[in-house]
């Protein structure tokens, strides 16, 4: 798959706890979200456990144009952003392409991408998550294209990729669980079979309480998933 760098992070750290990067901007043609905007982040500071973005720097006009943003782990300490960025659509209010490959996210929620509903492409390769939750997708029913290859995922929700009607290409490869995709196939045949796929390889996991007796007879429990 031929991924394009639109925009590259030199990431590193700050006092405060927030997120800030420095643009420079041009226009592009991409082959899965055709022509656009991009933002090359020249500097992008990350602190503390917050990923929520605060300040970017650059021409506020050039940011109602942008329509593609990626971080990118080819900065080795791009592995510092833990988390999926909040704040970004109050910058790039057209943004459809997020990527954020080879950071260091290694647990999703299910609920990074409230705030990102006009999302056609998410890519999220190269990292370590192990578990991709049902309801991921459930705010960007726009979504054509996702992007999952050289995780270590090992379970999936069943209703992850249900309810994407206009999901075209969804990458899977070199997973624990599954090495498949929809890449060259016709959608509504690939992207079924994949559903399959993934619910027979990689199915979903059951989270129940652990329970065990403590002091003066409590219950303490916690919650485990079963593999």
């Amino acid at each position: 798959m031929k991924v394009a760098l639109i925009l590259l992070f030199a990431c590193t750290f700050h006092a405060s706890n927030a997120m800030t990067f420095k643009c420079a901007y041009a226009p592009y043609d991409n082959a899965y979200s055709g022509p656009g905007f991009q933002c090359f982040g020249s500097q992008v500071l990350v602190a503390g456990n917050s990923s929520h973005v605060t300040i970017i720097t650059g021409s506020s006009t050039e940011n109602l144009k942008v329509n593609s943003l990626v971080f990118n782990g080819g900065i080795a300490v791009c592995s510092e952003i833990t988390q999926v960025p909040k704040g970004l659509m109050s910058f790039f209010p057209k943004l459809d392409f997020l990527a954020l490959n080879n950071c260091g996210i290694e647990t999703l929620r299910g609920d990074e991408l409230v705030e990102y509903p006009n999302l056609k492409r998410f890519d999220i390769a190269g990292g370590n998550i192990q578990y991709l939750p049902s309801q991921f997708f459930a705010s960007t029913p726009l979504i054509e294209v996702v992007y999952f290859g050289n995780n270590k995922i090992k379970n999936v929700g069943v209703d992850l990729l249900i309810n994407l009607k206009n999901l075209k290409i969804a990458m899977f490869y070199n997973q624990e669980c599954i090495h498949s995709s929809t890449f060259n196939n016709p959608p509504e045949y690939a992207v079924q079979n994949l559903i399959v796929e993934l619910h027979t390889k990689c199915p979903d996991i059951e989270i129940k309480p652990q329970c065990e007796v403590g002091n003066n007879d409590e219950r303490i429990c916690a919650l485990e998933k079963d593999n």
